[in-house]
């Protein structure tokens, strides 16, 4: 999703409508990239695990999560 400074000024319910879809947001200025707004997306390690198999489409695949905030 892309807007202007000036869009998002007069419609702040854009900001609200990227969060919701979780899409990026780019924002421009003057015909130019501003910002991006990039949604994070908190999964449990199961869900993390079944997107990434869906992801890469071969069932033999195991994969691991590592959580940096785990000693």
């Amino acid at each position: 999703m892309t807007a202007t400074l000036q869009e998002m000024h007069l419609n702040p319910e854009i900001l609200d409508r990227a969060i919701a879809a979780r899409e990026n947001l780019d924002i421009t200025s003057e015909g130019k990239p501003a910002a991006t707004l990039v949604p994070v997306v908190r999964l449990s390690r199961e869900d993390a695990c079944g997107i990434m198999q869906k992801l890469f489409a071969n069932p033999l695949w195991q994969f691991a999560v590592w959580d940096a905030h785990e000693p």
